[in-house]
């Protein structure tokens, strides 16, 4: 069984570095304001970059609830706290 501390401990180091491997200056992932950006360009829609870390939220949780997955919960913890992140430093309501 895996801890919580431990699947909080391990999205702390996968999410620097995919930021990393991604080229991001402060090696932290970042992407979600692009992703919203690129669909909207797409689609016309208005995506916030809180609105496309629920998003990736969501398929983590589907994604789990078809068949555990270490890593889905790993990144569904990291996409939980960059939604955090990016959440606080709006007021906004969902």
């Amino acid at each position: 069984m895996t801890k919580p501390a431990e699947f909080l401990q391990e999205a702390i180091t996968t999410q620097q570095q995919r930021g990393k491997q991604a080229g991001y200056d402060n090696g932290e992932e970042r992407s979600a304001a692009q992703i919203a950006e690129v669909f909207n360009a797409l689609t016309g829609h208005q995506l916030t970059e809180q609105d496309a870390w629920l998003f990736l939220i969501c398929l983590k949780l589907v994604r789990s609830c078809k068949k555990y997955q270490h890593d889905s919960i790993v990144d569904l913890c990291g996409y939980a706290s960059l939604y955090g992140e990016a959440q606080s430093a709006q007021i906004n309501d969902c």
